[in-house]
């Protein structure tokens, strides 16, 4: 049994041998008989334009390619164009028996129509020993442009913050936004500069330069801007352009802020302040820009004047510290004094801060721009008293919530800061804890102003809480802190569930709805006309137990229904679902 066995495997491998043998001469004829050919493809035509970093397939008929990218990449090469090449690294890349994908660099510029040739010599190709396989594509020249523009023409107080859009027909942009960047440059007027993180590619053929300005003009001038050569991918030519720029002559007018100066409120209070205008001669319209700390101050609204007649056209753009209000009237030009905008601040911090107006013209009613004298305000904070108290922060005499709250404002700071109150270089959790410890006797039931109730949540308490029992700190005033954190968790936690009146009611065209939970739930608030029917439900999800009457915490409705259209007026009713506890009340809607 044993020879049998092996006299068997010796024939089936003779016979498999002679089988390879046979058909190996056969596979071998075969690719002699069928000389290989490769073709090149691209997904779109090949242009000037698009040459630089295009991908180009070579596929191969009647062979395969080597298994290794790299007996394939030193056998792959272009020609025809010059400065095309094949990408230095990672250029080539085996995609699978028959097919090979290559990567162009261009970095140089064609007068005509030309044509690409790519080669593939033997040794990328399996079992071939004869002479490189060649294709080739067409490439089309493409006339460059280089177009640089503003939306609106420069004047000296439209230069700061000014757009210039770089637009490029026939190239694309460099791949670095560094490399951008680093090929741009402005000279001609003294204070100009770019904007470098301000500049921005929409598209690979469109970038906009932000300008800064911080200087003055007394007469016309040029801006002249350079874009490198490194700007424009697989190019070696840079541009210039020049823009006119019209200086603003000085008008007797004065713009100012009031109140000059003004103490700061609570954390969460609100300041008023009036832009005015005074010695306006020919007024129909303005620009102007109130610089503001925004660490210290938050636009809630900005709204138009008297001065201008009504119904003046009123543009706001607000960006963290920069307010710009931008206005004007088709109607009758306005003489004299006034008042051009009403700010209403909200205190984010306690502490001392500016209000400056910058980039502020006059435009009067042939459209001619006329500079102003302008004047700031201040908001300002008591002096340090001869004899501090622990933990008083906003120096009122007492330490309460609103310390709290400042400190809470202020974590993460490092450096000086009064909230720092155990000296360590950092506003954190210690600090936090130590400034509830110093409230005293009157900290087994905090007092809620209004404006802490905006501030605090249970959710921030129940976070402190658990941030400070993570420290092993036993100092009487720590855990004094801790006592006084737990009762103001017991203050801010409603000891029932209440739906309450919405306000304004009547309303027009939206409303807030206020309520208090005692639990955690899920709250959903329902809308309903006279009859019963389903106007709109809002679902504000799972929230924690606390008070949600302001604003910024209350439920609002916008007047629409679920289709977004504006609801008649009428008698409607809101129901509150929380948990097991739902309440309905009625409110109007008066158009």
């Amino acid at each position: 049994m044993n020879t049998y066995i092996l006299n068997q495997k010796g024939f089936v491998f003779i016979l498999v041998s002679i089988l390879m043998i046979t058909f190996g001469s056969q596979s071998i004829s075969y690719a002699q008989e069928e000389n290989p050919t490769i073709t090149a493809s691209t997904p779109q035509p090949l242009t000037e334009g698009t040459l630089h970093k295009s991908i180009v397939t070579l596929t191969l008929n009647a062979a395969k390619y080597e298994r290794s990218v790299f007996d394939i990449k030193d056998a792959v090469a272009v020609s025809g164009i010059d400065g095309v090449t094949v990408r230095s690294f990672f250029g080539i890349d085996r995609v699978n028996d028959t097919e090979i994908t290559v990567e162009l660099e261009f970095v140089g510029n064609i007068d005509i129509n030309a044509t690409l040739t790519f080669s593939v010599g033997a040794v990328a190709i399996a079992g071939y020993n004869g002479n490189a396989l060649t294709a080739q594509l067409p490439v089309t020249a493409v006339e460059e442009s280089l177009v640089i523009s503003t939306e609106f023409p420069l004047t000296e107080a439209n230069l700061d913050g000014s757009i210039i859009t770089l637009t490029l027909t026939g190239r694309r942009l460099a791949d670095s936004l560094e490399d951008i960047r680093d090929a741009l440059s402005v000279s001609g007027i003294d204070g100009l500069a770019i904007n470098r993180y301000g500049s921005f590619p929409s598209n690979d053929t469109e970038l906009g330069i932000t300008l800064t300005f911080s200087g003055n003009m007394d007469t016309d001038a040029t801006l002249t801007l350079t874009v490198g050569a490194d700007a424009i991918a697989g190019y070696n030519q840079g541009a210039t352009k020049q823009f006119p720029v019209t200086a603003i002559q000085k008008s007797n007018a004065t713009l100012s802020i009031s109140p000059a100066s003004v103490p700061s409120p609570a954390v969460g209070e609100q300041l008023t302040f009036n832009l005015n205008i005074k010695g306006g001669e020919n007024v129909a319209g303005y620009q102007a820009t109130v610089l503001y700390d925004p660490t210290a101050l938050y636009p809630v609204d900005i709204t138009n004047g008297d001065y201008l007649p009504e119904n003046p056209f009123f543009l706001l753009s607000n960006y963290y510290g920069k307010a710009r209000i931008t206005a004007s009237t088709l109607a009758e030009a306005t003489n004299g004094d006034g008042t051009l905008a009403i700010l209403t601040f909200e205190v984010e911090d306690f502490k001392a801060s500016t209000l400056t107006l910058s980039e502020v013209y006059l435009v009067d009613a042939d459209g001619k721009q006329w500079e102003a004298t302008t004047v700031g305000a201040e908001v300002t904070i008591p002096p340090k008293p001869a004899e501090a108290i622990f933990g008083d922060i906003n120096r009122d005499g007492v330490v309460n919530i609103q310390d709290l709250i400042i400190v809470n404002a202020r974590f993460g700071q490092t450096g000086q800061n009064s909230a720092d109150l155990n000296e360590d270089g950092l506003v954190d959790i210690v600090d936090l804890v130590l400034v509830a410890g110093a409230f005293g006797a009157e900290a087994a039931a905090p007092t809620l102003n209004p404006q802490a109730l905006a501030r605090l949540t249970t959710h921030d308490v129940h976070g402190w809480l658990s941030q400070a029992r993570q420290l092993t700190r036993t100092n009487p005033a720590y855990l004094r802190g801790i006592t006084a954190l737990e009762q103001l968790l017991k203050t801010l936690t409603p000891k029932k569930n209440a739906l309450l009146p919405n306000y304004p009611n009547p309303f027009n065209p939206e409303t807030w709805i206020p309520y208090h939970l005692s639990n955690d739930a899920d709250v959903q608030v329902s809308i309903y006309d006279a009859k019963g029917v389903l106007v709109r439900r809002l679902d504000l999800g799972h929230q924690m137990a606390g008070y949600y009457t302001t604003r910024a915490k209350a439920a609002h409705w916008d007047g629409k229904n679920e289709f977004g259209e504006k609801v008649a007026s009428s008698v409607y009713f809101y129901r509150l679902s929380a948990g097991d506890y739902s309440a309905t009340r009625k409110m109007l809607i008066l158009k």
